[in-house]
């Protein structure tokens, strides 16, 4: 016959009494034990915080959520041509026309990535739906509002991009046709070419260089509605971390991967803008008109002035003239 041993502490039923026993195994700096607690905790739909008062219980969230993109460090991209990487901040509607036109016209071999953005508009639960209906295909990454910085957020993840190619798709562009195929096959037949897209500009030097105007063909910089770059490339020449902001963010990209690639093999580099000739539409860009106006044009204007900074007068970095 079994008997009771009064001296055994009954195991944890209730949130609580897990709370109460992590924080018994915590005093007794059995932290391996409060880490399982906190695990099972977890299990049981609840976060345990510590706090200057004590834990806090609140309900665990539904998904991991990182403030880096740099994540758990993984491969991205690793079995696919090119890793598609799509910024989403709420406007699921937006984001899945995005997402499934890609999945319905793309042929060549891709994987999307769907970066959400503090779950606005519940657009995580709708990636992560769309993930599970296509698991060979999507994939996505939680981010917390604080890790909203478009350049930190490219440059950790072409850090653990594994694709012969990056593209950067903005949420309001809908592909109707291969366009990113066509990219890809463009720069598969150029290899001179380290990027290509579907909207282009050339810098107005004789406005000394304090705008673009729109360009196709051979051009000077890519916008980042739609573009593709060579993996490689994107590693050795990210966007500039402090670049907030996507606006103009894609002008100083260009211009600093024209710089390096002067400096490294003495000539330009080459972009290619296909134009109205590449399947794509935009709808409405939220990125731009529904962002706070003061946030956008401050952030805007640092930019553009590091850009000045850095570039103005540079022609040898220029395709051309």
């Amino acid at each position: 016959m079994s008997q009771n041993n009064p001296d055994k502490a009954a195991p944890p039923v209730t949130a609580h009494e897990y709370v109460m026993a992590r924080e018994q195994a915590r005093a007794a700096r059995d932290f391996a034990r409060a880490d399982e607690l906190r695990t099972e905790l977890l299990a049981m739909g609840w976060l345990v915080t510590d706090t200057a008062a004590g834990p806090a219980l609140s309900p665990a969230p539904k998904f991991i959520v990182h403030d880096r993109a740099s994540g758990d460090g993984s491969e991205l991209g690793a079995s696919a041509k090119v890793l598609i990487t799509v910024l989403v901040h709420g406007w699921q509607a937006d984001a899945d026309a995005c997402v499934t036109a890609l999945l319905k016209h793309e042929t060549v071999d891709y994987q999307i990535l769907i970066v959400d953005i503090a779950n606005q508009d519940d657009v995580g639960d709708w990636a992560e739906s769309l993930a599970r209906a296509h698991p060979a295909r999507v994939s996505v990454l939680h981010l917390s509002a604080v890790a909203d910085h478009w350049g930190r957020i490219h440059v950790d993840l072409m850090n653990r991009c594994s694709s012969e190619y990056y593209c950067v798709i903005d949420p309001s562009s809908v592909v109707s046709g291969p366009a990113i195929t066509h990219l890809c096959e463009v720069l598969d037949a150029n290899p001179d070419i380290v990027a290509d897209g579907w909207r282009g500009a050339d810098v107005d030097v004789a406005d000394n260089w304090r705008n673009v105007t729109n360009a196709d063909g051979s051009v000077d910089v890519l916008l980042s509605y739609l573009m593709v770059i060579r993996a490689n490339v994107a590693r050795m020449v990210s966007p500039d971390s402090k670049a907030r902001f996507y606006r103009n963010a894609d002008i100083e990209w260009s211009l600093k991967i024209r710089d390096w690639h002067v400096g490294t093999y003495g000539t330009s580099a080459q972009f290619w803008a296909v134009g109205d000739a590449l399947p794509v539409t935009q709808g409405r860009h939220h990125g731009y008109h529904d962002t706070d106006p003061e946030l956008r044009d401050r952030e805007s204007r640092k930019t553009y002035d590091r850009i000045l900074q850095h570039y103005r007068g540079r022609m040898d970095i220029l395709k051309p003239r």
